[in-house]
């Protein structure tokens, strides 16, 4: 143990910076991987201490089980964390915290599904998860690395949603048949950001998925991005706290449902999401809430007289009186009137279209119209249940 500390104490003297992804330390951490003639010494020493460690030998060549894709470790993995760590809470303690992760029977991890669209002035709990401002989140070094990359053009999420796991700290070879299971599914905790931009009325995008351990323990996280499509566009709108009660509501009444229809109602929340992602973009909007609306209200295939269907359905579902289901009925004809030019000809042609549509301004009345005829029914099926659709046209026809 004394070797150990000391070891790492002259490693943290050569260390360049605060922060384990600064440019000099990392050039350290690959050399010492691919060219050790331009390592500093110091750095050989501790890896070379680490190597003969025999508790150690589980960093040696080895996977570490995540949720969701196991990831490589080595000794020169566990070297970068070391040094990292103890710029932090000195090396005594990191030493102690490596010895505390070897004998631990389990450990609590943290999902994080960053989120671009809604905005937070503060955290909101919920039974399970976590939302939490992006500026909030604890920066760790993979934070940090996300947080750096604005400084090259990159994009920073809006909001983390965090949730919890508790598992075993296992360690296997590659070669070794690696414990039997499944990934982790990102669809419970992508469930509670589809119904936060169904209350905040965001278009989100997923810009990535991480999972991390505790601060104190030597555990490699995932990380991954999901791209970005430059013809969308998410601008951030509040989800405030006087909704989280709601909020809460629909996410545990969604997650008692069954799973074939939260996965039915996944498709017209994801393209309402789509749709106020289009913004401006008036064909594309058209079409992403055509697929929305066709998805909640004829979930069985239609063979034609699809537009009277869904108008008939949509505002008996919806519409508390008469006057609002003549309201809802016509304005969903409209709307059906510019999503099947915008399917057939990729354009809206003022020209065709009856004259109440021909101005911009009145095309996005319709858009938004629907999209909150959208959010209404959906949070009333999740709330109340699903109408059996063809009863309720014959009782109401």
């Amino acid at each position: 143990r004394n070797l150990l500390l000391s070891s790492l104490q002259d490693a943290v003297l050569d260390a360049a910076s605060a922060q384990s992804v600064d440019m000099k330390l990392m050039f350290q951490l690959m050399s010492l991987r691919d060219n050790q003639s331009n390592v500093l010494r110091s750095f050989v020493k501790l890896r070379d201490t680490l190597a003969k460690t025999p508790e150690l030998e589980i960093f040696q060549v080895a996977k570490q089980q995540n949720p969701i894709l196991d990831q490589s470790v080595d000794t020169n993995f566990l070297v970068g964390w070391m040094i990292s760590r103890a710029q932090k809470v000195g090396a005594s303690q990191t030493v102690e915290d490596l010895e505390t992760y070897l004998s631990q029977a389990d450990i609590e991890l943290t999902e994080r599904l960053l989120i671009e669209g809604i905005s937070l002035e503060a955290a909101i709990e919920l039974p399970g998860y976590i939302l939490r401002p992006w500026r909030t989140v604890p920066v760790s070094d993979d934070v940090y690395r996300i947080k750096v990359r604005q400084f090259f053009g990159g994009s920073e999420p809006d909001i983390a949603i965090e949730r919890i796991h508790v598992q075993q700290p296992m360690h296997f070879r590659p070669w070794s048949l690696p414990p039997n299971k499944l990934p982790l599914s990102i669809q419970p905790i992508w469930d509670v950001a589809r119904l936060a931009a169904l209350l905040s009325g965001s278009g989100i995008t997923l810009h990535g998925q991480m999972i991390e351990g505790p601060s104190w323990a030597p555990w490699k996280a995932y990380s991954s991005s999901f791209g970005r499509d430059q013809r969308r566009l998410s601008v951030p709108r509040a989800l405030t706290v006087d909704l989280s009660t709601e909020l809460e509501s629909l996410v545990v009444k969604f997650s008692s449902l069954d799973e074939f229809v939260r996965e039915r109602l996944r498709l017209p929340m994801d393209r309402l999401s789509n749709s106020r992602c289009a913004c401006f973009n008036f064909v594309d909007r058209a079409i992403e809430l055509g697929v929305a609306v066709e998805s909640l209200f004829v979930p069985q295939r239609l063979g034609e007289g699809i537009s009277r269907t869904i108008r008939a359905r949509a505002a008996i579902f919806l519409g508390s009186t008469a006057e609002q289901r003549r309201d809802i009925s016509e304005k969903m004809k409209w709307f059906y009137d510019l999503r099947s030019m915008a399917v057939h000809s990729g354009r809206l042609d003022d020209k065709q279209l009856r004259k109440e549509l021909r101005e911009d301004t009145e095309k996005l009345k319709i858009f938004e119209f629907v999209e909150d005829q959208l959010v209404f029914g959906i949070k009333k099926i999740i709330l109340i249940g699903e109408p059996d659709w063809e009863e309720l046209e014959i009782g109401n026809s």
